[in-house]
């Protein structure tokens, strides 16, 4: 089963995202939950680096996530990314530092535009946020 993040997330935030809505002056982070391949269908940021959190309505299952390059700079693509999540079963106070770190890759290639990477986690969690963090990007003062 797949979750379709526009019916589960009830909150999208970024580290920095542009004000003014990028070149397109649509490129807004919630873009992001939604499958589409226009030119402003992006979340660009004035960073190397940035992270971004999607909070759900209510605990949902996740095995894997996707990374989609945008329609343009290849040099902004994510390169080394860290994936991680808000388990339900962690008994720690419910702080936003209660993150656990699940998946971790470098050197991430795209090879065309609207490419689409999927990664698989080593196993499934219960979560009620997950955080991507883009560690670089492949050398564009922008991601």
């Amino acid at each position: 089963m797949q979750i379709k993040l526009t019916e589960e997330t009830t909150e999208v935030t970024v580290d920095n995202y542009l004000k003014n809505g990028g070149g397109t002056k649509q490129e807004w982070p919630w873009k992001l939950l939604y499958d589409n391949q226009g030119a402003g269908d992006k979340w660009a940021s004035y960073s190397m680096t940035g992270w971004i959190v999607f909070k759900f309505k209510k605990p949902i299952l996740i095995r894997g996530f996707g990374l989609k390059s945008a329609n343009d700079c290849p040099d902004r693509d994510p390169k080394h990314i860290k994936f991680m999540v808000h388990d339900v079963f962690d008994e720690r106070p419910k702080k936003d530092q209660n993150y656990i770190e699940v998946f971790k890759a470098n050197d991430q290639k795209f090879t065309k535009r609207w490419q689409t990477k999927v990664y698989r986690l080593e196993r499934t969690w219960m979560v009620h946020s997950v955080k991507l963090y883009i560690l670089e990007n492949h050398g564009d003062n922008m991601t």
